[in-house]
């Protein structure tokens, strides 16, 4: 299911791909639980499709769970973590909370720089 969620996302079928997203995200829930990591993807994916989408505040929402859970689950300085938190620096700025975006972008570069490397290509897309 996960996978045509992504084929949906890809061809701009947003609406389908959160309807499939959301499912997964209760499957994988109730079989994994909430902290795996496979359900924290899932939740970071249809985080994407509502910023695509253009609803930021359903973004935001379900990006804040997922870098708490990426904390908790993985760590603060886990790829996933710094990836979900420039997710939501990208998703501040497009609500125009442009101190809160730096604050996050700020915060997200220092911590690519420190655990990836000044020379990781990732760390520049901040």
């Amino acid at each position: 299911m996960a996978n045509l969620a992504t084929t949906y996302y890809k061809y701009d079928k947003l609406r389908e791909a959160e309807d499939i997203e959301c499912q997964v995200i209760v499957l994988r829930k109730q079989v994994l639980g909430e902290k795996h990591p496979e359900t924290i993807l899932g939740m970071a994916n249809l985080a994407t499709t509502y910023y695509k989408y253009n609803k930021l505040k359903e973004a935001e929402d379900i990006e804040l769970k997922v870098i708490a859970l990426c904390k908790e689950v993985l760590g603060e300085k886990h790829p996933e973590t710094i990836l979900g938190m420039a997710n939501l620096g990208l998703t501040y700025y497009q609500q125009g909370r442009m101190k809160e975006a730096e604050k996050v972008k700020v915060e997200t570069l220092a911590l690519r720089r420190k655990c990836l490397g000044i020379e990781t290509p990732t760390r520049l897309r901040v």
